[in-house]
């Protein structure tokens, strides 16, 4: 599944918003170092993600920006 991800401007290791393209799935995040490598100096990526019940979300790898 591709979820839009958007970090915070300040702090700018503050919790990542994730979302899907109809938004029936939202959630605020806390940001591991490897997601925050992810962004680079963007503020969204659209990744690839694993749901789970049990943990969350696990973040693959990100892909090209998406329409939505």
């Amino acid at each position: 599944m591709i979820m839009k991800m958007q970090r915070t401007i300040s702090p700018p290791n503050g919790p990542v918003l994730v979302y899907d393209e109809g938004k029936s799935i939202l959630m605020f995040v806390e940001p591991t170092p490897g997601v925050l490598a992810m962004f680079g100096d963007k503020l969204k990526i659209y990744v690839e993600v694993t749901l789970d019940s049990d943990t969350g979300i696990e973040a693959g790898k990100v892909v090209k920006d998406q329409p939505w």
